[in-house]
Parts: C-alpha cells; structure tokens; sequence
C-alpha cells in the first residue's frame, strides 16, 4: 500500500515545482524590477530547446541498433545525457539573448531569463509529474488501477505499479528539494551567457555548456551505477550554493546604471525602443 508520506512527499515536491518560480519571481521583481520579456523569453528558450528539440532527436536516437549497443557506455551516456542537454539548453539561452541584446540586458534581466527557464522546466518536468504521481497514488490505493489501468499495460502493468509500492516515500521529497537546488544554476547559467552575449566572449557560452554538463553529471552516473540518490541531491545542493554566490558576485560585470523604465515593462529609453530622430 502507499502509505500517506509517500503522497504527502509527492504533493511536497508538487507545490516546490509549480510554486518556487512563481513566487521568486514575483519577489524579485519586487525588488529588482528587471523586464518581464526576460523571464518569458527564458522560458521559451527552455521548451523549444529542450521539450521540442531535444526529445525529440533523443526519441529517434533511442530507436536505434546505435544506441541500445553504447546503452551502457559511460562516455556515450554522458554526452547524451548531460553534454547534450547544456549544448541544446545553453545555446538556446545564447540565441535568446542575442535577440534580446539591444535592450541592454541588465542582471536583474538576465536572473529573470535564469528563473523563467528553470522555471518552466520545474513546472513541466516535475510539477506535472507530480499530479501524475498522487492520481496514480489514489488510483493503487481505492484498487481502481487494477481494473481500469492494468489491463491496457499487460505484463507491463505489475513493473509499473511496483514503482510506487517499492518507492522509499523519503524519495519523493527529493525532487521537490533538488528544485530548491537547481535553480541557482539556472540563474547563473543565464547570467553567464548574458555577459558571454553582451561582452562578446563567446568562450563563456563553451564554459556554461561545460557547467551544464558537469551538474548533470552524478544523475547520469547513477543510469549505469548504484548511487545513494541522498549523495546526489548533496553534490546538486553544493553546485547550487556555489552558483548562487558565483551569480551575485557577477552583478559587478554588468552596468552599475540602467535606464529609467516603466513599471511591470520595458524601459522606454531603452535604445530598442528610443525615437528615430
């Protein structure tokens, strides 16, 4: 039976994921004041890159003889599971502020970018999920799943329910907490391209992939190898902490002055939307 931590753990991790970026964003706009066409371009930049590129190359690739022969090759695994994910996610953060350039991005800005990217990935990957998880919960404890779901799974249908019966309920909290984490890298990584952008140094953009691929790490690792997921969520956890000082200790690479701007907009002396005289 699931017990009623378990679901309290999936509801737990839920609410981070839906509400985390929507309330840091709201609280740093408060203070802040950055321009909200960041937080949604950030956010774009993560679906098209990822939800619709990516998967869908990885679908096909996971088809293939080519694939299920390195299924177990360390190296091959990493570069489709992490190296891939930082060249798609932070090359579409490059191209997002490439567009967005000549409205002088400030680094309120680009943190915005940073929380409407990892926000949005937060929501879909696993705030969704985890309304998945709590009806499939309720689904296996009124035993509605054996005679609704399981007979449209076949042999399939025991492996699936067995997923949430052997699940320590300690684990699902840990998606939920490594939502807290990953977010700081997101901003970071955000901030790191915006100057990669703004000051021309298109070496920062190879450093954020490299830094992507690097906290994606441990999760590939344990594909192939047992890990105590505690010690992944620790290593993510310290990742976090360091970008989230590195992201306020690169506020002084931007510009000490910005344009006057209206509230909840764009600035109007912005030189995107400055008179032609």
């Amino acid at each position: 039976m699931i017990s009623n931590v378990s679901i309290i753990g999936m509801a737990f991790s839920g609410a981070i994921a839906v509400l985390l970026p929507i309330i840091l964003a709201i609280v740093f706009y408060r203070f802040h004041r950055y321009r909200i066409s960041f937080l949604f371009v950030g956010a774009a930049a993560f679906f098209f890159s990822q939800i619709i590129l990516r998967s869908m190359l990885l679908s096909q690739l996971v088809k293939t003889s080519f694939h299920e022969s390195m299924a177990e090759n360390l190296l091959y695994v990493f570069v489709i599971g992490a190296l891939s994910a930082g060249l798609f996610e932070e090359s579409a953060r490059y191209f997002g502020f490439s567009r967005l350039k000549q409205r002088g991005p400030t680094w309120a800005d680009a943190v915005a970018f940073g929380i409407g990217h990892g926000g949005i990935e937060s929501i879909v990957l696993v705030g969704i999920s985890q309304v998945s998880n709590i009806f499939m919960a309720f689904m296996i404890r009124s035993g509605m799943f054996d005679s609704t779901i399981a007979p449209s799974l076949g042999d399939q249908a025991d492996a699936f329910k067995a997923q949430y019966l052997e699940t320590a309920p300690s684990l699902f909290f840990a998606s939920g907490l490594e939502r807290i984490a990953v977010m700081p890298v997101h901003i970071f990584l955000s901030v790191l391209v915006c100057l990669a952008v703004i000051k021309k140094r298109p070496i920062l953009l190879l450093v954020s992939i490299l830094l992507h691929a690097l906290v994606n790490t441990p999760a590939v690792i344990s594909q192939l190898y047992e890990i105590n997921v505690w010690i992944i969520e620790a290593i993510i956890i310290l990742i976090g902490v360091a970008m989230l000082v590195g992201t306020i200790r690169l506020k002084s690479s931007f510009p000490s002055t910005v344009p006057a701007r209206e509230p909840g907009g764009d600035t109007r002396d912005d030189p995107a939307f400055a008179s032609k005289e």
